[in-house]
């Protein structure tokens, strides 16, 4: 029957891309790291478990005409999605070929291009790499973070968004972009949160009333009220800016993967219950491939330093 040949053709294309898993987490895991995003991982994993249940196996009677359809258009994006990656049996030459043919196209196009075609994670990575050398460009930070939303990696979406958002505070389409990701407690949006006005126009406007002030004292020739109100304005801001300086290069970072804060930096000591992800933390220390935080929420411990996403690297 046609209902059992797509059920069949369900699992051979989860064998193809290596995520023939029972388990729902195992199957969205395996789904993610072939390349597959977050919604279309998410709808393999409900087809699996309405097929799961064991409605169908007599024959495919009596299956719903509406999971028939989204089986079917389940089963063609894992098809495609198997057919832009990497075949099997091909032979090591070839998968070697493949390999270096990826890297090469990776290489050329730009992270736009390679967002706009689904390559999320190649995408992510080639605005990260756009930030570390020009990180005063606000559409680094939004790329990176767009790219990590779409691979489901809310943590590392949000420390890019925040980032973005300390550039341009005002911009409406990052304001909404956060709003994707929320602080998972009140101080972690506090840490967050961006000032009104960055640091530079603080600087710039302490910069221009110390001169005004300046110039109406010299040009009346003494002392007036306004002016020394001008100059204590220019103190004022600059202290603010001063302020913002010191609270942007302080090291900020959020948890990136549910784990829980451990007494020491090894995977098997005891640890508390799991953050959740998004958490602010604070560097306190560091060892080798972990690091020592202080949470928003208070507590202490050592986290894998491959579960954070910084806002700002210690």
């Amino acid at each position: 029957p046609a209902a059992v040949r797509a059920v069949r053709r369900f699992d051979a294309a989860l064998e193809r891309l290596g995520a023939a898993h029972e388990d729902e987490d195992r199957l969205a895991r395996a789904l993610r790291g072939a390349g597959a995003d977050l919604a279309l991982a998410a709808r393999a994993v409900a087809v699996r478990r309405e097929l799961g249940r064991g409605r169908f196996a007599s024959g495919g009677a009596g299956m719903p005409p509406s999971l028939g359809q989204e089986l079917g258009a389940v089963c063609d994006a894992l098809e495609a999605l198997a057919y832009r990656g990497p075949r099997r049996g091909a032979g090591p030459l070839a998968g070697l070929l493949l390999l270096v043919g990826a890297a090469g196209l990776r290489a050329q196009a730009a992270p736009e291009q390679l967002y706009q075609s689904g390559a999320y994670r190649a995408a992510a990575e080639g605005f990260a790499a756009r930030a570390r050398v020009a990180p005063a460009v606000t559409a680094n930070w939004y790329g990176a973070g767009a790219a990590a939303y779409r691979l489901g990696d809310d943590g590392r979406a949000a420390a890019a968004w925040t980032r973005a958002a300390r550039l341009a505070p005002r911009d409406r389409t990052l304001a909404r972009a956060m709003l994707l990701v929320p602080a998972p407690d009140a101080v972690t949006a506090e840490w967050r949160a961006p000032f009104p006005v960055t640091r530079e126009e603080l600087w710039v406007a302490a910069t221009l009333l110390w001169l005004v002030g300046w110039i109406g004292v010299a040009a009346l020739g003494g002392w007036r009220g306004r002016w020394i109100v001008v100059l204590a304005g220019a103190l004022v801001v600059a202290g603010v800016a001063g302020w913002r300086t010191a609270e942007e290069r302080r090291p900020l970072g959020l948890l990136a993967a549910p784990v829980p804060l451990r007494v020491s930096p090894h995977g098997r000591a005891p640890g508390g219950e799991e953050l959740p992800v998004g958490t602010g933390l604070r560097p306190v220390g560091s060892a080798a491939g972990w690091v020592l935080v202080r949470s928003a929420t208070g507590q202490e411990g050592w986290v894998p330093r491959a579960a954070v996403a910084w806002v700002v690297a210690p």
